[in-house]
C-alpha cells in the first residue's frame, strides 16, 4: 500500500460467491451490487485514475469447501 491510498479489506464467512450465485439463480433473482461497483471503478480507472482497484477472492477451507469471500478495494486518497 502506498502512502497516498487507502486499502479496505472486507472478509465474510458466508457460503462463497459460487454457491450464493446458484441459490439466487434458483429463485430467479440477480444481485447487481458487485457488478455495479466494478463498473464504477472501471469508469474511474479509465477516466480519472488507474489506481482504483477492486479484487475478489473466494476463500476455501483446507478441504476445498467454500468458506467465504474477501474483497479488497484500493482507493487513492486524492478522491477522499
Amino acid at each position: 500500500v502506498h502512502k497516498e491510498e487507502i486499502l479496505c479489506t472486507i472478509t465474510d464467512n458466508g457460503i462463497g460467491r459460487t454457491l450464493a450465485g446458484n441459490k439466487t439463480r434458483d429463485y430467479g433473482y440477480k444481485s447487481w451490487g458487485s457488478q455495479l461497483t466494478q463498473t464504477r471503478l472501471t469508469l474511474l480507472q479509465k477516466k480519472q485514475d488507474p489506481n482504483f482497484t477492486i479484487q475478489f477472492e473466494d476463500l476455501k477451507s483446507s478441504d476445498g469447501t467454500p468458506c467465504g469471500t474477501s474483497v479488497r478495494v484500493r482507493i487513492p486518497c486524492k478522491w477522499i
